[in-house]
């Protein structure tokens, strides 16, 4: 009985639901006769079927056209950010609160210097139980290491500790530098930039220190600065009573006229104060005397002294005084090399090696990031596409009754023979607002109509961004795409720092005078002659002073062509780092702006350190 039931309710409901489609009709006015009930029935099916076939449309075109969506995270976590970078590296931002921070936030810093400037060799013990007894020294021959070799010492002791005090107040300032940075960069990119900066301080930092012993050396060869190691003798002018002193020679090599002669150093008969190094006794490996002390220390080794039993055996000669034994270490051949000369090990400032730690993870809680934001591809979600459509639906319903309904009218005054004024007058009436519901709807039509044209016109006449990919463009694209979307274009590099060197070359162009003859060593013996100056000239003759005068010429022209070449090779092997492309003109500019920058600063440095040089020797009256 139950399923009789049943069946009779759904055999109901399925006619009422067919009669009810069937009869349906939503364009039923009073007074319709049967031929225009079935017209109006047919205008109901085809607004529902436009309707339905629309929203299905836009339904779709919501659902799967993909739109720039942008999503922002507070408070990122670094491991967040990392990856938020591996999948949104193009346009993920997230500024930094704090934009300035120090190095040392980030960053530690530790040389490690050569054995030999911590070891006994640069102290005061071993400085003078080499020195001995003053009294016996003084009947020593200057290639006597027991003579120069305590000056050798002494010196080495002042470069390192030099070389040390440089490199502490050096790093003292770098570490108290600004690293600016307005929004978190990548980790890659951040590595790069400091190690950069770095690898800039570290050569400024050698270059500094170079600097002001070579332009020290090139003074001191120029205006002929008296050395206590070497011999010299006077002569009275008879004229102006002034004694002139010449640099004795030997083995026919004259300081007067090259600062490059050098002589071995070892033991010699004590009794023979003008012995020379042709009777040396027992001669220390690589180890010479220049002109200056700093010649020849530059150009010796430490080689005997890596070696015990070589420092033994040169300790049997030595003068100490009593209460003075022997209880000095060699240094460890395993760390260095024996045969490297001290102008190497000085050339990098007497430092073997640095241990740099960067973090990435300090750098990132400085700035401290409160949001990051990123915008992405994808489709609309379901939210946003039904919300659309329900406020589509209304105006789009409205909007088509009554265009059908117009349609309608025009179809039955055709029917029915009606002139064009009877249509137009029919027309009319449908904006007759007689009843308060009719007045609703058309209040409704008027306030929508306007909206959507004004939305319309919106949309058709607004710029929309669109993000465009191209895959590895060529040379001619870019300038291509430069000319069309130069306020837009964006061209993320694949490596974000390239040595200079690979798209730049600098050519200097000296004064001809540093490329001739006068500052050549034959221009230099032609004036020198035969020697004997003081003897031969008076003290204001040119040919007395030309040949010192070309020979500082030569020096400072060798001293600023090094300085130059050193200053372009190490711009050359910086890296330019950037991760976007520039433009060609910016570049340029850029570029032009570095030089000019390069060209002030470097050689107002150096001749700083020239003009102070001069005036600590005129100052202390240094002869």
């Amino acid at each position: 009985m139950f399923f009789l039931i049943s069946y009779l309710v759904k055999i109901k409901v399925r006619r009422l639901l067919k009669k009810t489609l069937i009869e349906l009709n939503i364009f039923q006015t009073n007074g319709s006769n049967q031929r225009q009930i079935k017209y109006q029935r047919i205008a109901t099916r085809l607004y529902l079927f436009v309707l339905t076939i629309s929203l299905i449309i836009i339904s779709v075109y919501l659902l799967f056209n993909k739109d720039p969506q942008q999503k922002t995270i507070h408070y990122p976590s670094e491991f967040q950010y990392k990856e938020l970078e591996e999948i949104h590296s193009s346009n993920l931002y997230c500024p930094c609160s704090t934009v300035s921070m120090n190095y040392l936030t980030f960053m530690t810093i530790e040389p490690h210097f050569h054995q030999v400037c911590s070891s006994n060799f640069v102290s005061d013990t071993w400085i003078n139980y080499l020195k001995g007894d003053d009294i016996m020294n003084e009947h020593l021959s200057i290639f006597d290491y027991r003579n120069s070799g305590v000056y050798q010492f002494q010196l080495l002791s002042l470069l390192c500790k030099h070389a040390q005090q440089t490199v502490n107040i050096s790093i003292n300032t770098s570490l108290q530098t600004q690293f600016l940075s307005s929004q978190v960069i990548s980790q890659d990119r951040f590595e790069s930039e400091v190690n950069s900066s770095i690898n800039d301080w570290k050569s400024q930092t050698v270059n500094q220190f170079l600097e002001t012993i070579k332009i020290f050396q090139a003074v001191s060869h120029g205006n002929q600065l008296m050395s206590q190691q070497l011999l010299y003798y006077g002569y009275i002018d008879s004229n102006d009573r002034k004694m002139n002193l010449e640099v004795a020679e030997y083995f026919n090599c004259s300081c007067t006229l090259s600062s490059s002669c050098l002589f071995p150093i070892g033991i010699i008969d004590v009794s023979d104060i003008n012995s020379t190094p042709t009777s040396i006794i027992i001669r220390v490996p690589n180890f010479f005397l220049g002109c200056y002390p700093i010649d020849g220390l530059m150009k010796s080794t430490l080689e005997c002294f890596y070696n015990l039993s070589c420092m033994l055996e040169l300790d049997i000669f030595v003068l100490h005084s009593p209460g003075y034994s022997f209880n000095f270490s060699n240094l460890n051949r395993n760390l260095n090399l024996p045969n490297e000369t001290i102008e190497l090990i000085i050339n990098r400032l007497m430092i073997d090696s640095w241990n740099l730690i960067i973090s990435f993870s300090s750098y990132f809680n400085t700035c401290s990031p409160l949001t990051c934001t990123y915008e992405y591809i994808d489709r609309n979600n379901l939210f946003f596409t039904i919300t659309t459509i329900l406020g589509i639906f209304a105006g789009l319903s409205l909007g088509l009754k009554l265009l059908i309904l117009i349609i309608l009218r025009f179809i039955e005054n055709i029917i029915d023979n009606h002139s064009l004024n009877e249509f137009i007058i029919m027309i009319k009436s449908l904006f007759v607002c007689n009843t308060e519901q009719r007045m609703i709807h058309r209040l409704h039509l008027i306030f929508l109509l306007p909206t959507l044209f004004s939305l319309f016109l919106s949309s058709a006449f607004q710029s929309k961004s669109i993000t465009v990919h191209i895959i590895k463009p060529s040379l001619s694209n870019y300038k291509d795409l430069l000319k069309d979307y130069s306020n837009s274009l964006r061209c993320s590099c694949s490596r974000i720092s390239i040595p200079y060197e690979k798209f730049l070359h600098i050519e200097p162009h000296f004064r001809d005078i540093c490329s001739s003859q006068f500052i050549s060593d034959e221009w230099i013996h032609y004036l020198y002659g035969e020697g004997n100056l003081s003897l031969r000239f008076s003290f204001d003759d040119y040919r007395y002073s030309a040949p010192g005068q070309f020979r500082s010429l030569s020096s400072l022209c060798k001293l600023t062509q090094e300085k130059v070449n050193d200053t372009l090779s190490h711009l050359l092997t910086s890296y330019y780092i950037n991760s976007q492309l520039l433009s060609e003109i910016l570049l340029l500019e850029q570029i032009e702006i570095i030089l000019n920058q390069l060209q002030s600063t470097e050689f107002k440095s150096f001749l700083n350190v020239f003009n102070l040089i001069r005036e600590i020797l005129g100052s202390n009256m240094i002869m």
